[in-house]
């Protein structure tokens, strides 16, 4: 009887884990804020690896690092770090320049151009954002018409000069026949630096030099 006894605990000990008496320190499991870290960087290689859509556009990692470059460039010009120019031109024809603005680097490399331009009906300024090296990233386009239609258009751009979303909203007013998919001819993506010192059709004031 015991024979038998001492038998089947054997045979039990042999299908049961064993496990130590204490916990080994060694072991670690992830906490709340490594398993939250790990969830958001598969959303973000998620979101890169997918397209830009209504849904997600405003926190597509893409469009973050274009506002991003846009927020920069502007800080920039608040401390005065770019070299900035201004010419103005007399209204002589529908959609000839009557503002150019630029703003260059320490490395000669434009960062922002600006221009405006207008009919009796309507008029429209575009500012131009570049990264540094010179890449056409960020269009905004602001105006309105005589209707009382206010619009404002964003078009942003990859490190290949690609669209990869475009925003056209009026903000107040009606709508007016600004185009919602601009036309690239219209944009500035290269040579900011030749078309701010282009000649103009209208007439530019001469600058009047202090005394």
């Amino acid at each position: 009887m015991r024979f038998k006894n001492t038998f089947f605990l054997i045979a039990l000990a042999g299908l049961l884990p064993i496990y130590p008496s204490r916990a080994s320190t060694n072991v670690r499991f992830p906490t709340n804020t490594s398993l939250v870290s790990v969830v958001n960087e598969t959303l973000v290689r998620t979101q890169e690896s997918g397209g830009i859509t209504q849904a997600n556009w405003q926190r597509h990692p893409k469009i973050r690092a274009v506002r991003n470059l846009v927020q920069s460039v502007n800080a920039g010009l608040r401390k005065a770090a770019f070299k900035t120019s201004k010419r103005q031109f007399e209204y002589c024809e529908p959609y000839e320049d009557t503002l150019r603005k630029i703003a260059v680097d320490s490395r000669g490399v434009v960062r922002r151009y600006e221009k405006q331009a207008g009919s009796e009906d309507s008029s429209l300024t575009w500012e131009h954002y570049y990264d540094d090296s010179g890449r056409l990233r960020f269009v905004f386009i602001s105006g309105g018409a005589v209707n009382g239609a206010h619009l404002e258009h964003r078009i942003y751009f990859d490190e290949t000069g690609q669209r990869i979303w475009e925003s056209h909203k009026y903000v107040k007013g009606p709508e007016y026949s600004f185009p919602e998919v601009w036309p690239d001819e219209q944009l500035q993506k290269v040579d900011p630096a030749k078309a701010f010192a282009a000649a103009s059709r209208c007439p530019e004031p001469k600058v009047r030099k202090r005394r």
